[in-house]
């Protein structure tokens, strides 16, 4: 029997995804891939908006 990995306490998308690892193993994988997706959404929303940002201030 295996036991299961300790409960998070703190309330971000990692302890979300660390709470419900039961139901990834059961077939609940769109409980992993929602905030996997919004975590590189967000990375990649701040690239592209620093990258933007360096060009403008380039051009001046």
């Amino acid at each position: 029997m295996m036991c299961s990995p300790p409960a998070p306490i703190t309330n971000e998308w990692f302890s979300f995804m660390g709470n419900y690892y039961d139901s990834f193993q059961t077939g609940a994988t769109w409980l992993l891939w929602m905030p996997l997706l919004a975590i590189v959404v967000t990375i990649m929303s701040f690239q592209l908006l620093t990258h933007g940002l360096q060009k403008y201030f380039q051009l001046k």
